[in-house]
């Protein structure tokens, strides 16, 4: 796995999230904001075993919307032909918060899912397909 810049608190992530956590912080326009691997005895706010999720702000940019066409591709287009892993946008009730703050997004695994597995192809695709804005032609930006 490739060394990625932004770093998430390791030490409070749990083990098997770690990978796709520092995967989703490596690209320019996001910031995980929350996660869970999946617990054999949840407490209150974790999720169950078999079952994960990683939640993120997207930068709102050309760069952060590159990110998210990327990451709909690559995670509902070309990942899960199981529909067990989702790329979703999450959001509150837009009058509790104030304009352009409640929208949210989020990746979540289901049904044993193996979230290092995600990791791995994102960070291939990543390499292999991903443009970022800032690379591009002065005429697209």
């Amino acid at each position: 796995m490739a060394e990625h810049t932004k770093k998430a608190p390791q030490d409070e992530l749990d083990e098997n999230i770690k990978n796709l956590v520092n995967v989703l912080n490596s690209f320019e326009a996001i910031q995980t904001i929350g996660s869970c691997g999946g617990h054999t005895n949840p407490q209150p706010g974790q999720w169950e075993e078999g079952t994960w999720y990683v939640k993120f702000d997207i930068e709102q940019s050309l760069e952060g919307w590159q990110t998210i066409e990327f990451l709909a591709w690559a995670i509902n287009h070309e990942y899960d032909e199981d529909l067990t892993v989702f790329f979703m946008p999450k959001s509150s009730p837009p009058w509790l918060n104030a304009p352009t703050e409640t929208l949210g997004w989020v990746i979540e695994g289901y049904n044993e899912q193996d979230p290092n597995q995600l990791a791995d192809f994102l960070d291939k695709v990543k390499n292999d397909f991903y443009k970022s804005v800032t690379t591009m032609k002065p005429e697209i930006k």
